[in-house]
Order: C-alpha cells, then sequence, then structure tokens
C-alpha cells in the first residue's frame, strides 16, 4: 500500500510539472482540482477496501487464527479458515459452504478458535415434563455425556434449568470436547445417547405447547 501512494504521488508530480510547461497558473489550478476531485472520488469509492486492509493488517498482526484452525466467528457460525488475505478471509462452514467473510466484519464480532482451546464446551438442549424430578433429568443427561466418544473426560459436563415452560423444564447440557474437527459427529452421537438413554430411564423428551415471555 504504502509503495503504491508513493508511486501515485510521484507520478502525480511528475504530470503536473510537464502541465506547467503547456498551462497557464489558472489551467494548472483548475487542472489540479479536477485531479483532486476524482482521487477523493475514488477513495470514496474504495473505502470499504482501504478498511478491510487496514483490519486485515490488524487481524494478521493480532493472529488469532492460522489456516485450517476451526474457529467460531460473527456471533456463532462455526467454520474452518481455508485463506486469510489482506481484505478478506476465506472459510468453510460445516454445510461446506465456501464464504468470503469481510475482515471488518469479522473484528466487529469475538473471534473464538476453537483448534488452539484445549477443551470447549458445546451445547444440547432438552424438554422434560416438569413432573420428572430434576436430578433424574441431570443424572441421565450425565450418563448420557459420559458414553459420548470425543467428549472430554477432563472437564465434567454441566446442566442447567433454561427455562420454565406450561409443561416443561427446558434443560441445557454443556459437555466438552477438545475434537474440534469431530464436532459434528460428537453432537450427534451425543444426541443419539440421550435419546436411548432417556427411552431406557421411561423419560419422554416433550414438546412444550408454546415457550414464555
Amino acid at each position: 500500500v504504502s509503495k503504491n501512494v508513493l508511486f501515485f504521488l510521484a507520478l502525480l508530480i511528475g504530470i503536473f510539472i510537464i502541465l506547467s510547461r503547456f498551462l497557464s497558473y489558472t489551467e494548472l489550478l483548475l487542472t489540479l482540482g479536477i485531479v483532486l476531485l476524482i482521487v477523493v472520488l475514488l477513495a470514496f469509492l474504495a473505502s470499504d477496501t482501504i478498511k478491510n486492509s487496514f483490519s486485515g493488517l490488524a487481524l494478521m498482526i493480532s493472529d488469532p487464527f492460522s489456516d485450517g484452525d476451526r474457529v467460531r466467528i460473527l456471533n456463532g457460525t462455526i467454520c474452518d479458515v481455508l485463506q486469510q488475505s489482506l481484505t478478506f478471509t476465506q472459510v468453510k462452514t460445516l454445510k461446506d459452504e465456501i464464504i468470503n467473510v469481510p475482515n471488518t466484519e469479522l473484528l466487529k464480532h469475538e473471534i473464538v478458535n476453537l483448534s488452539r482451546s484445549e477443551d470447549f464446551a458445546f451445547s444440547v438442549r432438552v424438554s422434560v415434563d416438569h413432573s420428572i424430578p430434576h436430578e433424574k433429568v441431570e443424572k441421565l443427561l450425565t450418563d448420557a455425556a459420559e458414553k459420548t466418544a470425543g467428549v472430554s473426560d477432563g472437564t465434567e459436563p454441566k446442566i442447567f434449568a433454561e427455562e420454565l415452560r406450561d409443561n416443561a423444564i427446558v434443560y441445557e447440557l454443556l459437555a466438552y470436547t477438545n475434537s474440534p474437527k469431530g464436532l459434528l459427529k460428537i453432537r450427534s452421537d451425543l444426541i443419539y445417547n440421550i435419546q436411548d438413554i432417556f427411552r431406557e430411564g421411561n423419560v419422554a423428551i416433550s414438546m412444550p405447547t408454546h415457550a414464555s415471555r
């Protein structure tokens, strides 16, 4: 960027030195005004590119991720970093969608590097009839997490009552893993294990009529 700016200034000065031999002072000022107007217009049109470039430099300096890392960006999108450039960062989502994210958008939200995290949490929510004791629900969810391959043994799962609805309590299970690349399968296996263990315990996963406000 610096080289291009210096080259442009040198070229501009050279052109005006040549024009000064053929134009009067008034004509030279008029030409200068037109050129400045064009430069300002081009700078305005290219403002997003300039902002993205500075954002790209900031990302390169802070180094929040490397190519190949699995990250959580843009308020919850989990994806793999494919390639970084000065203006855009190319990522691939878990649905194999290739997205070019402007670097300015990346800096507006937190960046969580799952590949550099030892253990990170992912959640599964279930709704259970409020007549079922919460101790039993917590035990079944814990058993399902412990049974699931890929769920970390080093960090115990956490269970919270998230919401009270008309006919059910919504529980959130936080399970931990250190395998970000296998997240989709681990979460899927956990859901299957929850289904099996709840069935074995004669506990139905309910469907609330509506959420409370």
